[in-house]
């Protein structure tokens, strides 16, 4: 591949992002007309609910989230209630993360809304266009955690 001449709109980086950013937008305009979320808050609480003895370092592993981001959007949630914290009894200086019952019932609010979106991106997909498109997902994925390889070093 020709990188240098290659359009923007081909290099599959710049795809892949600009699908997460629509992808993001559609997200957030649909739970704006569900819920009282943010798609951040949507998600740490969809974790929560998933994972319901997490802590922030937890949420960032799992998520690839950027860390400003889930710390701010948890102590909007911690704010409105819908979170509590409690320090872990083997190590104090982390804060184990609960969903609170206010948070449940507002993530199940937002639940069918959620599931309805999902199931129409699904449905664009026939099933073995899901599963190569799972499996390019992880490829993609475990090549993105290289951070050191041959591509980096000048050609001779």
């Amino acid at each position: 591949v020709d990188f240098e001449n290659l359009p923007l709109e081909r290099v599959l980086s710049f795809r892949i992002n600009r699908l997460s950013a629509s992808l993001g937008r559609q997200a957030t305009l649909v739970l704006a007309k569900e819920s009282s979320l943010s798609l951040v808050e949507w998600r740490l609480l969809r974790m929560l609910v998933h994972g319901p003895s997490a802590t922030a370092r937890d949420v960032n592993r799992i998520s690839g989230m950027n860390p400003a981001q889930i710390s701010r959007g948890l102590r909007r949630l911690e704010l409105r209630k819908l979170v509590s914290t409690q320090r872990d009894e083997n190590d104090r200086r982390t804060l184990r993360l609960k969903l609170t019952p206010q948070g449940r019932q507002l993530y199940d609010q937002g639940l069918p809304v959620m599931s309805r979106r999902h199931q129409a991106l699904y449905s664009s997909l026939s099933p073995e266009e899901h599963a190569v498109f799972t499996q390019i997902l992880d490829k993609l994925e475990a090549h993105a955690q290289v951070l050191d390889f041959p591509a980096t070093e000048q050609s001779k």
